[in-house]
């Protein structure tokens, strides 16, 4: 089932990030195509989307966008509950370079878009702190981890406003995300818990990977934010700073 990840607080935070400069207009790379509006927009979108993420993966220092293959994250921090404490530091997210969209739709009434992504895996190779309980379960512990998620829809999707700069065209600003998922697959493995304690440690990464659904409904959560964060941030570094008009033609 979806979850709205908005229920939860994930800290993140780019070791290479989008730099607030002063304003410049570009054009679209040639690695993006634009859209021309009309009945067939939404398969235009996937079409040319599915055929620039190989490329804007790699990261564009020209537009100030990251490279996500890996995506490299200072910390991600997870509290779900009173019950949990998580913090992953020095996060390698690999992946994302995979996404696939599937579906996009714009309301420009509205000024609202969404998105469709799937992600066949997602890996996350980090240092964690935890202290807490996990599915209702106490666990404790500090050192090394390997997560998996696979089969991954997410669905994003935001509203925006358009502003009228100096030059005399609009740009979308204020973009405002939401994201969901479903996350079919789950593998967890957390070393040192319990001070290294082999046999507890054992037993507590075999009852999450016995129980994916479970642990990705309190753990997911922190991964979908990672989506929201990559997705937004690739959005905000080519969306605002092209002219409206030369992303979608009339």
């Amino acid at each position: 089932m979806l979850l709205n990840s908005a229920l939860f607080v994930v800290g993140c935070l780019l070791s290479s990030s989008v730099a607030q400069k002063k304003f410049n207009s570009k054009h679209l790379p040639n690695y993006i195509s634009a859209c021309r509006v009309g009945s067939d927009l939404s398969d235009c979108i996937v079409k040319h989307a599915r055929a620039s993420i190989p490329q804007l993966s790699k990261g564009d220092p020209a537009f100030g966008s990251p490279s996500l293959n890996p995506w490299v994250l200072e910390k991600i921090e997870l509290n779900p509950s009173s019950q949990l404490k998580l913090l992953f530091t020095d996060c390698k997210i690999y992946g994302l370079n995979n996404a696939i969209l599937k579906d996009a739709k714009i309301d420009f009434d509205k000024k609202h878009i969404d998105l469709v992504v799937y992600i066949e895996q997602i890996k996350l190779d980090s240092h964690y702190n935890m202290d807490g309980q996990l599915l209702v379960l106490p666990i404790k512990g500090d050192g090394k981890t390997n997560l998996e998620f696979g089969d991954c829809t997410f669905n994003y999707s935001f509203d925006y406003d358009l502003i009228t700069r100096k030059d005399g065209k609009q740009y979308i600003t204020n973009i405002r995300p939401d994201i969901s998922f479903k996350i079919n697959k789950a593998h967890f493995n957390f070393e040192n818990l319990f001070n290294g304690n082999k046999q507890l440690g054992d037993n507590i990464n075999n009852v999450l990977n016995d129980n994916p659904q479970d642990a990705v409904t309190e753990l997911g959560p922190a991964f979908s934010n990672v989506i929201n964060l990559a997705a937004t941030t690739i959005i905000r570094a080519y969306l605002m700073v092209v002219p409206f008009d030369e992303l979608f033609l009339h």
